[in-house]
């Protein structure tokens, strides 16, 4: 199989990927996608700070928070 295939994907990383998420849980998930949102403004802000020092601005992107 592996001669006739050589450039075919491994599912290594989707493995691990779903023995993550089921190590996390329900709850570890939530409180993994809140921090996210807290992470995302907090990025955004010194971001923002930055891009206005340099004469540029960032894009708004609606529904992309």
């Amino acid at each position: 199989m592996r001669k006739n295939y050589p450039g075919r994907a491994s599912i290594s990383p989707a493995l691990d990927l779903l023995i993550t998420l089921l190590s996390m849980g329900v709850e570890g998930w939530r409180r993994m996608l809140e921090e996210r949102k807290d992470v995302y403004g907090y990025m955004r802000g010194k971001l923002e700070v930055l891009a206005e020092a340099n004469g540029a601005r960032l894009l708004v992107t609606p529904g992309r928070a």
